[in-house]
């Protein structure tokens, strides 16, 4: 689409206002405004037209978009015609974010799983389902299992995705999901994420700034030191020398081991 010297208008909800109710608010009152886009001479402008469907039906529909000073007109006028279907099954959920997985030191740490549920929408006809393996490498750092299926009509399928990652780093997969043996073009994709690092000692505070009192009145700070990801281990401390002479000690009134369950 190609404007000159002027603006364009568009009408939409206003989702800044609408995400700040709640959604019995949202029902109730739904907010638009009109958005002013400024194109450059000879410039072009490019629009992502998002279609979320909530019935199973055709929708026809004109984007409102105007010139400003001429409102609406043939070189604008944009109609949009888009068809809602029933889905043949329903995967949920179809981005699986394992967030973080810390790595073990054993030779074959157990890898995080987790669930994913494919449901057949077709209450009369089965339904097959497969992905492909090569998508998910060969370092086995994300696994699923089964790779394929038939489903039942109107019946539910458990898929086991697991995440074991062997060094630190972010990791994300793209795998295609395909149905009633078409393996030329995906129904859907599953999305795996996750991140994997080594154990580590967190500190609630990196830095400890202790308030200034009257000679001869003690000054205190507390802060925590929290494990992430060691079984169990023994705190110790040192004090370097540069503040060695300085009347600093550090205690830990709730003992110095740390565990599972004793975290912090």
């Amino acid at each position: 689409m190609n404007v000159t010297n002027n603006c364009l208008g568009i009408e939409g909800k206003d989702i800044s206002a609408a995400s700040e109710e709640s959604d019995d608010e949202e029902l109730e009152k739904e907010e638009t405004r009109k958005f002013c886009i400024k194109v450059k001479k000879r410039g072009i402008v490019e629009l992502l037209l998002n279609f979320k469907p909530e019935d199973a039906r055709h929708y026809n529909f004109e984007l409102p978009i105007t010139l400003r000073g001429y409102g609406k007109t043939d070189g604008t006028a944009r109609m949009i015609s888009c068809r809602g279907v029933k889905p043949k099954c329903i995967i949920q959920p179809s981005i699986v974010d394992f967030k973080k997985k810390v790595i073990s030191s054993f030779e074959k740490p157990a890898p995080v799983e987790t669930d994913i549920e494919v449901d057949n929408m077709d209450h009369h006809k089965s339904l097959t389902w497969q992905i492909d393996p090569q998508f998910l490498g060969n370092d086995n750092i994300f696994t699923i299992n089964p790779s394929k299926g038939r489903i039942e009509p109107g019946q539910r399928q458990i898929i086991r995705v697991g995440f074991n990652p062997h060094v630190p780093g972010t990791y994300q997969k793209s795998v295609p999901f395909y149905i009633d043996n078409d393996t030329s073009k995906p129904y859907t994709e599953l999305v795996l994420k996750g991140f994997g690092d080594f154990p580590n000692l967190l500190f609630e505070r990196r830095e400890v700034i202790l308030p200034v009192v009257p000679l001869d009145i003690e000054s205190r700070c507390t802060f925590r030191i929290i494990n992430d990801g060691y079984e169990n281990l023994t705190l110790k401390h040192e004090i370097l020398n540069d503040v060695g002479n300085l009347p600093i000690k550090l205690e830990f009134p709730e003992g110095r081991t740390l565990g599972v369950t004793k975290p912090k």
